[in-house]
């Protein structure tokens, strides 16, 4: 993985690149309708159907402690961590970084695709599970948070293109994207394509549908695409699923004491498993992160590969000695940001 790039210069570049690409995205045709090259259509993205909350008292104790941190074995690779700075971008509404505890030294400059740059608990609490102090996977990547949903959840796929050409131009390592559609493009398959070019890793939504269907862009060749499971491991009824599926995460978590549900929350926490595992050096190539993320974890029925065990992923890497200790746990977290 290549470490995050920086500097005013190439934030200019991406400014430049990215006005270019907004502009042509907002002079498109609404939803679904015919685009400029014959036969293409600009399909609708959005952020997955809300999945419903579990409703066992013992699945609400486990969201607000901590669960999924403890599930993906987060801690124990902690101190391995720091060898190589690392960027996640999420590709999201625009996020309120104090709730979802960002610091301000770990928060690139925002950027802005959708015109609709108001902050919405969905970003929020995609970066919070990535990357935040209190919750998330890896609380040393930096996040690159780039608007490409509407405050109200919904975008179009030339957006979210665009998103995904921004976020590798600013220096993103990982994208992550809660988001998605049951159709996609050529314009988001091809910026998808050039993320996996130039070495960064994309991690997609596999959609709440609690079907087979593809979802995408989680479904594109090289995406790696994340369904829901619960803390027995096992698939959230409305998690989408099947062989297209790369791995599982954690389906529920907590923000503030609320909450969240979906394969919104599972795609940056296995988003932010890419980036903890990435900035231990351990990993070889794109290839090798992506293989030691999905199947190195134990066992699931419902996708491809298994579930986020990182633990075991930076042992297949060969960065941990499995007698480096015991399991840390760290639901004991408050689910209060810093």
């Amino acid at each position: 993985m290549r470490a995050a790039a920086g500097g005013a210069r190439r934030h200019d570049v991406a400014r430049a690149l990215l006005a270019a690409l907004v502009a042509m995205a907002l002079l498109a045709p609404g939803p679904g309708a015919a685009s400029a090259e014959a036969g293409e259509t600009d399909p609708v993205m959005a952020a997955p159907e809300p999945a419903p909350a579990p409703l066992r008292a013992l699945d609400h104790e486990h969201a607000a402690g901590g669960w999924w941190l403890d599930s993906v074995a987060a801690a124990a690779v902690w101190p391995h961590a720091g060898a190589e700075d690392l960027t996640i971008a999420v590709l999201d509404t625009a996020i309120d970084p104090v709730a979802a505890g960002i610091a301000p030294e770990r928060l690139r400059e925002p950027i802005d695709v959708h015109p609709d740059p108001a902050p919405g608990a969905h970003g929020t609490v995609a970066a919070a599970m990535a990357a935040g102090a209190q919750h998330g996977v890896c609380p040393g990547c930096e996040v690159l948070p780039v608007t490409v949903l509407g405050s109200d959840g919904s975008s179009r796929a030339s957006l979210v293109a665009a998103g995904i050409d921004a976020a590798v131009e600013a220096g993103a390592d990982v994208v992550s994207l809660s988001l998605g559609g049951p159709r996609g493009n050529r314009a988001l398959a091809a910026a998808v394509g050039r993320a996996l070019a130039a070495d960064v890793m994309v991690v997609a939504a596999a959609g709440n549908r609690g079907s087979t269907e593809p979802f995408y862009p989680a479904a594109y060749d090289g995406v790696v695409a994340v369904a829901g499971h619960d803390r027995r491991g096992e698939r959230y009824a409305w998690s989408s699923h099947g062989a297209w599926v790369d791995v599982a995460a954690p389906g529920c978590a907590s923000l503030g004491g609320r909450a969240a549900c979906g394969t919104s929350v599972a795609t940056p926490l296995a988003a932010g498993g890419a980036g903890l595992l990435a900035s231990t050096g351990a990993a070889s190539s794109r290839a090798a992160l992506i293989e030691a993320l999905s199947t190195a974890g134990p066992a699931f029925a419902d996708a491809a590969g298994g579930r986020v065990e990182l633990t075991a992923s930076l042992s297949a890497l060969g960065g941990l000695d499995v007698d480096d200790g015991p399991a840390v746990r760290v639901s004991t977290l408050p689910t209060e940001p810093a």
